[in-house]
C-alpha cells in the first residue's frame, strides 16, 4: 500500500468507540428509569467496553509512537537502530493489545447471547442460541490465548510456540464463524419475537433494534479478509504495518458495532420519556392560549387538562410516570411479559 493507515486508525477507532459509549450509556439510563434491575448482559457488556476502551487506547498509543498503520517505506527509510527499537517495543504491545482485541470481541457477543437467552421461548431456539454461544464462545476464547501469549514472534523461529502460518489462519477462521453467528443472531429475534403476544408495532421496533448487529457480521469479514493479507506480507518479509493498522481498526469498529447493537433494543423507555415530555410541553401551551383568549373558562381548561386521564390521551403526569415506570419499562422486558403471557 502507497499510503500509511494511521490517520485513517484514529478517524475509524474515536468516533465508533464515542457512539458505543454513548449507547451503553443510554442503555444503562434507560433501565434505571424504568427501575429495572442490572441483569448479567448488563455487567458482561460493561466488561467488554473497559475492555474495548483498553484496546482502543493502546491502539492510539501504537500509532502514536510504534509506527503502527505506517508504511514499509516510512519504516525502511528509518536508521537501522531507530526501526529495530521501534519493533521491538511494538512485539511487547502486541500481546495486551492481540488479548484485549479478542477478548473484547468475545465479551460483546457474549453479552447478546446473553440477553437472547433471556427471551428464548422453546427448547429449539434455546438449542440454537446455546450452541452459537457454546461454539463461538469456545473459537474465541481460545483464540485469545493463542495469538497473545503461544504465537510465535518470528515467522522463522517455530519451536515450542503456534507459527503465524498456523495462527493467523485459526485467527480467522474464528473471526469469520463470528461473523456467520452475528448474522445468525440478527435472523433469531425475529424467529424468537413475532409469535410472542404483543403489539405488532412494537415487535417490528424490537426485531429491528436486536437485528443491527449484522453490521458487526460485515465488518467481521472485512477483518478476515485484511489478516489473510497481513499473513501474506508477512511471508514476503515485509512489515505489514499499514495492513495490520486496518484490521486493528476493523476490530475496533466490530465491536462498537455489537455494542450499539445490544444497546439500542433497551432504550425504549428514554424515547418515551421524552415523548412525554415533548407531548407534556404541547398541552401546556395549548393551556396558556386557552387561557389567554378566554379568561373565563381558566379554571374548566385546568382542570381538563389536570384530570383528562381517563378519557383524554394526555393524562396527568403522575399517572404518566406511573405508566412510564411501571408499564413496558424496557423492550426486552416486554418480550418476557409477552412469554409469561403466553404461558399462561
Amino acid at each position: 500500500m502507497g499510503k500509511d493507515t494511521a490517520e485513517t486508525i484514529v478517524v475509524t477507532i474515536v468516533p465508533f468507540h464515542v457512539l458505543a459509549t454513548m449507547f451503553m450509556s443510554l442503555r444503562l439510563y434507560s433501565k434505571r428509569l424504568s427501575k429495572a434491575n442490572y441483569s448479567p448482559d448488563d455487567y458482561v457488556l460493561m466488561v467488554a467496553w473497559a475492555i474495548a476502551t483498553i484496546y482502543n487506547v493502546l491502539a492510539l498509543y501504537m500509532v502514536s509512537f510504534h509506527g503502527l498503520g505506517y508504511t514499509d517505506d516510512y519504516i525502511n527509510a528509518l536508521p537501522p537502530e531507530g526501526a529495530l527499537a521501534l519493533m521491538k517495543k511494538a512485539v511487547i504491545f502486541e500481546i495486551p493489545m492481540l488479548f484485549t482485541a479478542i477478548t473484547a470481541c468475545w465479551l460483546s457477543k457474549l453479552s447478546f447471547f446473553i440477553t437472547l437467552l433471556r427471551i428464548v421461548q422453546n427448547r429449539p431456539q434455546k438449542i440454537v442460541v446455546w450452541f452459537a454461544m457454546t461454539t463461538s464462545s469456545f473459537f474465541l476464547l481460545s483464540l485469545s490465548i493463542i495469538q497473545p501469549f503461544a504465537q510465535c514472534n518470528d515467522i522463522y523461529i517455530t519451536e515450542n510456540c503456534v507459527p503465524a502460518s498456523v495462527a493467523v489462519p485459526y485467527g480467522s477462521a474464528a473471526y469469520a464463524y463470528a461473523a456467520l453467528m452475528d448474522f445468525l443472531l440478527s435472523m433469531v429475534p425475529t424467529w424468537i419475537i413475532w409469535k410472542i403476544p404483543i403489539p405488532r408495532h412494537q415487535k417490528i421496533a424490537i426485531i429491528c433494534a436486536m437485528s443491527t448487529g449484522c453490521l458487526a457480521g460485515v465488518v467481521a469479514i472485512f477483518k478476515v479478509i485484511k489478516n489473510y493479507e497481513w499473513l501474506s506480507r508477512l511471508k514476503m518479509d515485509v512489515w505489514g504495518l499499514e495492513v495490520a493498522g486496518l484490521a486493528v481498526a476493523l476490530n475496533s469498529v466490530e465491536v462498537s458495532c455489537t455494542i450499539i447493537g445490544v444497546s439500542l433494543p433497551f432504550i425504549r423507555p428514554l424515547i418515551l420519556r421524552l415523548k412525554e415530555g415533548k407531548k407534556m410541553s404541547e398541552d401546556g401551551e395549548n393551556v396558556a392560549m386557552d387561557v389567554f383568549q378566554d379568561p373565563s373558562q381558566r379554571r374548566a381548561v385546568k382542570s381538563s387538562w389536570c384530570w383528562s386521564s381517563s378519557g383524554g390521551s394526555s393524562g396527568s403526569y403522575d399517572t404518566q410516570h406511573s405508566m412510564s415506570r411501571n408499564d413496558e419499562s424496557v423492550a426486552i422486558l416486554d418480550v418476557e411479559r409477552g412469554k409469561r403471557q403466553s404461558g399462561r
